[in-house]
C-alpha cells in the first residue's frame, strides 16, 4: 500500500509540484511500526 501511494504523489508531481497525498487513518504510512502511537518516520514531504 505504501509503494500505491507513492507511485499516486510521484504521479500527481508530474502535474504539479505542490501536489500531496492526505491519506484517511494513515498512522501505517508515517509511524515505524504502523501503530497509531508508534515512533514517526522521517517524512520526505517535498
Amino acid at each position: 500500500m505504501r509503494r500505491l501511494v507513492i507511485a499516486i504523489s510521484q504521479y500527481g508531481k508530474k502535474f504539479d509540484k505542490n501536489f500531496i497525498v492526505i491519506p484517511q487513518n494513515g498512522f501505517e504510512f508515517i509511524t515505524k511500526d504502523g501503530s497509531a502511537s508508534g515512533e514517526l518516520r522521517r517524512i520526505n514531504a517535498t
